[in-house]
């Protein structure tokens, strides 16, 4: 954890070209080496490639940069308040002096809002620094993190008509046992897995040989479809099984009906 800007002398820094955090940087801690970026994205890339040593910002922006682009390598690491005099910087909602009303509706609108409501937007627009979610996240390579950064999100076809492993449904939404993994591995991975519709099984096949979606979250690994698709370790086993009547007798073995329909 960074405790002051002093530990950082003789590190190279990345601001924002013309921030006034560049002009304090330079009067007042001469020993660092800036590096100027001309956006926030930029520096986070910076920091992830390790071509700087850290990014300075205002936290609230870079916590949802760093949730939106995956940055799972990047984390706030101290408050800069040499800066800030030690003191939070405070947002108003602002209006015309002409309009004192709005100000005043405003202001008790703010003060019905629950210590819940800006928990869930807190969450919402910079996620959550709980520790049961730090546990939860994977840990990946740069080269696994370069990939889903590049990627933005990853494209799913499914088998439409497979439940209880998954369907499109009347709505056009995913569901199934598939949709309920796909809700974990999107919190742990910590990207957007986005449905492809299709209409039967063929076209499903045939969107991921094209390259128009990047998984099928329930396929056999047959050897005919190792010459162009990769597969995971099996997170589903199924037997196929014999169906009768319930006045039926067991069925040990096919011998035992193959002379029935």
């Amino acid at each position: 954890e960074i405790s002051n800007i002093s530990s950082l002398e003789n590190k190279t820094i990345a601001v924002g070209r013309g921030y006034a955090y560049e002009k304090y940087l330079r009067k007042n801690y001469p020993n660092l080496k800036l590096r100027l970026v001309d956006s926030t994205l930029e520096g986070l890339n910076l920091v992830s490639k390790g071509e700087v040593y850290a990014f300075i910002d205002p936290e609230p922006v870079l916590k949802y940069m760093i949730k939106k682009h995956f940055f799972s390598d990047l984390k706030v690491s101290g408050w800069f308040h040499e800066y800030n005099n030690k003191e939070t910087s405070k947002l108003h909602f602002m209006s015309h002096k002409n309009k004192p009303e709005l100000i005043s509706i405003i202001n008790k609108g703010l003060l019905t809002l629950t210590p819940g409501e800006l928990s869930v937007l807190e969450n919402k627009w910079f996620g959550s620094d709980t520790t049961k979610e730090q546990e939860e996240k994977i840990e990946l390579t740069r080269e696994e993190l370069r990939f889903l950064q590049n990627k933005k999100v990853i494209r799913m076809c499914t088998l439409p008509d497979a439940l209880p492993y998954e369907a499109i449904s009347e709505e056009g939404k995913h569901i199934g046992i598939a949709e309920d993994m796909i809700q974990i591995m999107e919190s742990k991975i910590g990207i957007k897995i986005l449905l492809e519709p299709t209409q039967t099984w063929a076209q499903s096949h045939e969107y991921i040989k094209q390259g128009r979606c990047d998984i099928l979250p329930i396929v056999q690994n047959l050897p005919s479809r190792r010459e162009y698709l990769d597969f995971t370790k099996p997170y589903i086993k199924q037997t196929t099984v014999i169906a009768t009547r319930n006045e039926e007798i067991f069925v040990t073995d096919l011998d035992e009906v193959k002379d029935k329909k």
